[in-house]
C-alpha cells in the first residue's frame, strides 16, 4: 500500500479536515471532513478492506458515489 506522500502526522489529539482518499475505504468521519478526524478512520479503512478480502465487495459499495457515500454515513453501527 502507497500513500503518495498525502499522510499527514497527528500529534496528539489533533485532527485534520482534509478528504483524499478512495470513497469505499472512507470513514464516516473522512466524509463528514467538516468536524474532523483523527486516526481511527485507519482502522476504519483497514476493516473495510479485509471485509472487501473475504467477501469480494466493501461493505457500502454502490456504482454511485453519493449514493455510496450516503451510506456509508447514514447506516446503524
Amino acid at each position: 500500500m502507497c500513500d503518495y506522500g498525502i499522510a499527514k502526522m497527528l500529534q496528539g489529539g489533533e485532527a485534520t479536515y482534509s478528504s483524499i482518499g478512495t470513497m469505499e475505504y472512507m470513514a464516516p468521519e473522512m466524509i463528514k471532513a467538516s468536524k474532523g478526524y483523527a486516526h481511527a478512520v485507519d482502522w476504519w479503512a483497514l476493516g473495510t478492506l479485509l471485509y472487501e478480502l473475504l467477501i469480494g465487495i466493501p461493505p457500502f459499495y454502490h456504482h454511485n458515489q453519493h449514493k455510496m457515500a450516503k451510506m456509508i454515513t447514514s447506516k446503524k453501527k
